[in-house]
């Protein structure tokens, strides 16, 4: 896994594949960035780098998963820029241009992938610190579930 410096508008992915050995373990590797899938490395003998399109997905991590066979990479650059306005990312307002999110105050309660995020009130399913007596109710948490970067 790459992990970036902080949300990234990643436009490709390319992987450089050893030479020495074994080529077509790549074939099948998937990447993604956060929940979304960029694409599937197809092997073609011979070739030694290929370039995954991810078409702008944002995100802080690339990983490239290989379910069916062990994974050997010789290289992996990650192409992109600094994620900068809502079209960027899902949980910042237009008028908040600080690229934390610390000051977006919206009411995005879903990740892209659709999956509905938890209430910062809860515990389950996921423990945190952000809580009323840590003093994060002040920094907009409270009782729902909008995307928030306290």
């Amino acid at each position: 896994m790459a992990t970036l410096s902080g949300n990234t508008k990643i436009s490709k992915v390319v992987i450089s594949n050893r030479v020495d050995c074994c080529q077509d373990r790549i074939n099948g590797a998937q990447v993604w960035v956060r929940d979304t899938m960029c694409g599937t490395v197809a092997y073609e003998a011979g070739k030694d780098t290929y370039e995954i399109d991810c078409g702008g997905a944002v995100g802080r991590s690339v990983r490239i998963v290989q379910n069916d066979n062990y994974l050997t990479l010789c290289e992996v650059q990650v192409i992109g820029s600094p994620a900068k306005d809502a079209s960027d990312a899902e949980c910042w307002d237009k008028g908040d241009r600080d690229l934390k999110g610390l000051g977006y105050n919206g009411s995005k309660s879903t990740t892209r992938s659709g999956k509905t995020c938890q209430n910062w009130s809860e515990q389950t399913p996921h423990r945190h610190g952000f809580t009323e007596a840590n003093g994060y109710w002040e920094k907009g948490l409270g009782d729902h579930n909008y995307c928030r970067n306290p």
